[in-house]
C-alpha cells in the first residue's frame, strides 16, 4: 500500500508540472490560443471564475500585485506621467468623477492644506494684506466672469522648494491656469 497523498499535494505537484509543461516550444501559444477561443465562446462564464479565483486568492493577488508595484515603481511613475501628459482632459474629468464619489476624502484634503498654509504663514505677517490679494480674486471674479484662484507663486508643498504664506508670494491667476500649474515653480 501506498502512502496517501493529500489533496494540497497532488495541487502543489500539478502546478510543477504545468510550469514545466507551459515553458516547452509552442505549448503555451497553443494554450493561450485555446483560452482565447474559450473566452470568445464563453465570456461571461469566464469572467465569473475569474472573479472567484481572484476572491478565493485575494491575500495572495494583493501581495503579487505590491511586489510589482514595488519592483516597477519607477516605470508605473513615468507611464502614469506620460499618459496624463497625453490624456489631460481625460485624466481631469476621471478626477473630477472620482471627488463626486469619494465627497468624505476633501475634507481631509481641504484641512491638510489649511494646514499647510497656517504652517507657512509667519506670526510676523499682515494678515489684512494677505486678505486683500483674497478680497481681489473675488473682484477678478466678478469682472471677468472667469473663475480665478489665489497662487502660491512659490508653492508652500513641494518637493524640491516650500514657500510662505505671504502677500508677495501670491497671485490671482484663471483657475485652468492655476490647475495646470500644481504645485510646480515656474520661473
Amino acid at each position: 500500500m501506498g502512502a496517501s497523498v493529500t489533496k494540497e499535494e497532488r495541487r502543489a505537484k500539478h502546478t510543477a508540472y504545468m510550469r514545466e509543461y507551459m515553458r516547452l516550444p509552442d505549448v503555451r501559444e497553443r494554450v493561450l490560443a485555446r483560452r482565447r477561443e474559450l473566452w470568445a465562446a464563453n465570456p461571461e462564464k469566464f469572467r465569473a471564475m475569474d472573479r472567484a479565483s481572484k476572491q478565493r486568492n485575494r491575500d495572495a493577488v494583493l501581495a503579487r500585485k505590491k511586489r510589482y508595484r514595488q519592483m516597477a515603481a519607477g516605470k508605473i511613475r513615468a507611464y502614469n506621467a506620460s499618459y496624463s501628459a497625453a490624456n489631460a482632459g481625460k485624466v481631469r474629468e476621471w478626477r473630477g468623477k472620482w471627488a463626486d464619489r469619494n465627497p468624505e476624502f476633501f475634507p481631509r484634503k481641504q484641512r491638510e492644506r489649511r494646514m499647510a498654509e497656517a504652517r507657512a504663514t509667519p506670526a510676523w505677517v499682515d494678515l489684512d494684506s494677505i486678505a486683500a490679494v483674497y478680497d481681489h480674486r473675488a473682484e477678478m471674479e466678478r469682472l471677468t466672469g472667469v473663475e480665478h484662484h489665489v497662487d502660491h507663486i512659490v508653492p508652500i508643498r513641494s518637493p524640491i522648494v516650500c514657500g510662505l504664506h505671504v502677500p508677495w508670494n501670491l497671485q490671482v491667476i484663471p483657475a485652468a491656469e492655476n490647475w495646470s500649474k500644481s504645485n510646480r515653480l515656474l520661473v
